[in-house]
């Protein structure tokens, strides 16, 4: 296996979760809270996420049966606002401020339930959007001023803001906050907020369109040609958001050929879980989660990756952390620390590197394997290789590190059953005679290592 820092690919941005769904009840719990926001932010006892996705709620609906699947919004009536809801949540974002959070995104699953046509959360069936036709600018000032708000009372800067939530589903039962939109309301929509953004003079950026899979950005909808195809949004939509669910190593590709007509934009995989029931705390989901994460960096280049729920209470594979009925007692997974060889390391700015022999696989396939992807970060002098062993045995790579050194010592952390981030004893590689050094990287079995080289350009 080859690695090549002079074969570059796209710039890092980050890696995260979501307030959405927990941040507003854990917040209050003071037995767990400053732990749980340690695991998902600190680069020393946690994964040092870089991104958080800070959920603007619509509204407490009681037809929603599951409370999490609802919240307050801030507004009271038009332009007023009760900056004293959502307490608990706004804790999370303190916290996350607090342990160098670097990047803040707003996001929205249905707008707030006044200016709704049904004045609900939800759609009715059959609906092509449940915002109402002359509300979109209200819309857009309204989550304006919550990002105007934080940045001036809290100190939080939300440098993105995100309104749409995988608007290719219907959302037309009271299961949880969402709203559909065809491709001209997003378009339609998108300008609004453009233009809302511009006149208040803010520094803050607009996502979309957070499609439910891969396949509507390229296909069907078409979402990357009708944005940035269009000459007004081509100019503020620096990223397309997607999310990663259900999709193939195939689909990936073909949307990673179609971002190559517009290579000065770039995608964000903003959301995913493994969507299977009882939850995993061990390797098997957090092997699903890497090989994921794998796929989306190495094969549709996308520059961030976030997971869905930062905390879960459910039976279901949704979560980074799970917590007790009560709130007291917390409990971690696998998935967090298989996560943290990611994010801990590959910090924002860090750039992808060319690995050959890359053996990405189909997301569908039953068949295990060995996966690896390098990274290398300039400016913190820095170079990162993480490997993934998903085979029931001991595996060994031999590795070629086109620099050219007498020898070399990479720092291996490792997750596995038994270890979380645990450093290893150091490996040295040797000088080939080539111009390259060589060695070989041992993977222990159904493991993530992460292999570290400092002092890139001693």
């Amino acid at each position: 296996m080859i690695v090549d820092p002079g074969k570059t690919y796209q710039k890092i941005d980050g890696f995260g979760t979501s307030s959405a769904w927990w941040a507003q009840y854990v917040g209050g719990s003071k037995a767990v809270r400053e732990e749980i926001a340690d695991l998902l932010w600190s680069k020393d006892k946690g994964i040092g996420l870089s991104q958080y996705r800070y959920n603007a709620c619509a509204g407490v609906q009681k037809e929603i049966q599951d409370p999490w699947r609802t919240g307050e919004t801030f507004e009271v009536a038009q332009g007023e606002y009760d900056w004293t809801r959502d307490a608990n949540a706004q804790w999370f974002l303190q916290a996350a401020k607090e342990r160098g959070v670097e990047e803040f995104i707003l996001f929205a699953k249905s707008p707030q339930e006044r200016i709704t046509r049904n004045n609900k959360t939800w759609a009715e069936p059959r609906s092509n959007t449940n915002l109402a036709p002359n509300m979109y600018e209200q819309f857009a000032q309204y989550l304006v001023d919550i990002v105007k708000h934080f940045k001036q009372y809290e100190g939080i800067e939300f440098s993105w803001i995100s309104p749409i939530n995988e608007p290719d589903w219907n959302w037309d039962s009271p299961s949880q906050e969402g709203c559909p939109y065809t491709v001209d309301q997003i378009v339609k929509l998108s300008k609004v907020f453009v233009e809302v953004i511009a006149g208040e003079g803010l520094d803050v950026r607009l996502l979309v369109p957070e499609a439910g899979a891969v396949e509507p950005v390229y296909r069907d909808r078409n979402y990357a040609l009708r944005l940035l195809g269009d000459p007004m949004l081509s100019q503020h939509l620096p990223v397309l958001a997607y999310h990663s669910y259900w999709s193939t190593d195939d689909q990936r590709a073909k949307l990673a050929d179609k971002m190559r007509n517009y290579p000065e934009h770039r995608l964000w995989q903003t959301e995913w879980c493994e969507m299977v029931w009882h939850r995993d705390l061990g390797m098997d989901q957090a092997l699903n989660l890497v090989r994921t994460v794998h796929a989306d960096l190495t094969i549709t280049n996308a520059s961030a990756w976030t997971f869905w729920l930062g905390v879960s209470k459910e039976d279901y594979r949704d979560g980074l952390i799970y917590i007790s009925p009560d709130y007291q007692e917390m409990y971690e997974s696998k998935s967090l620390w298989s996560l943290g060889n990611f994010s801990r390391f590959i910090r924002p700015g860090a750039v992808r590197i060319d690995v050959t022999d890359n053996r990405s696989r189909l997301i569908g396939s039953q068949t295990p394997g060995i996966y690896v992807s390098a990274y290398l970060h300039e400016e913190d002098e820095y170079l990162i290789i993480v490997a993934v062993n998903e085979l029931a045995g001991n595996a060994a790579v031999d590795v070629e590190l086109c620099m050219s050194r007498e020898r070399l010592s990479l720092i291996p952390y490792r997750t596995s059953k038994t270890e979380t981030l645990k450093q290893l004893n150091s490996i040295t590689l040797q000088q080939s005679g080539s111009g390259t050094v060589i060695g070989t990287l041992d993977l222990a079995p159904q493991s993530v290592t992460t292999y570290v080289f400092y002092g890139w350009k001693e």
